[in-house]
This record gives C-alpha cells, sequence and structure tokens, in this order.
C-alpha cells in the first residue's frame, strides 16, 4: 500500500497515532479520496475526542498542508471545521490562518 494512501486509512479509522508518523514522514498532504477529501477535512470529521482531532490537525498545520484545497463540492477545510460544531477546531483554523 502506497504511503500516501496509508495517511487517508490512518485517519478514516481514527489510528491518530499512525497518521501523525505518517505527516511527519513527509507523505503527501494534500491526496484525495474519491470525494476529493483532503487529510485536513477528514481530520475534521473524525469521530474522535476534541483534543485528538486537534492534535492531527495541528500536525497537518504545522506540516504546511494546503488549507484552500477545495473537495468535488467546492467545499475546503474551513467548511468542514465549521461543520464540526466545534469552536475548539473553528479557533484553530482562525489562528492559523491570522498568523
Amino acid at each position: 500500500m502506497e504511503k500516501n494512501t496509508m495517511l487517508l486509512k490512518a485517519l478514516n479509522s481514527c489510528d491518530i497515532k499512525l497518521a501523525k508518523i505518517l505527516i511527519e514522514g513527509g507523505v503527501n498532504l494534500n491526496i484525495k479520496n474519491s470525494s476529493g477529501q483532503t487529510p485536513l477535512m477528514i481530520a475534521c470529521l473524525m469521530n474522535v475526542n476534541v483534543n485528538k482531532k486537534i492534535q492531527v490537525i495541528n500536525c497537518l498545520l504545522e506540516n504546511e498542508v494546503d488549507i484552500n484545497e477545495t473537495d468535488n463540492s467546492g467545499r475546503n477545510a474551513m467548511v468542514y471545521a465549521t461543520n464540526s460544531n466545534s469552536t475548539e477546531i473553528i479557533n484553530v483554523f482562525n489562528e492559523y490562518v491570522l498568523f
């Protein structure tokens, strides 16, 4: 299995440890699944504790993921963050954009 595909699978299965290893290992952070979702978008959707989500999102942001990528419906990661209904995640995005 290709390392880039492994990142998508790790995020979809909420394997935080593996996802962080792959992100820090230099995989393509802007790879998309068949719906056009990037790892950053998928991280916003993960069904885990908000603090774990934030760990992955911060790891992606620190490794220069493109936050402006859009999915097949034209939504970017900020839309996914907003749809997560988590003010903590929205704040992470706002702080990243401001700095």
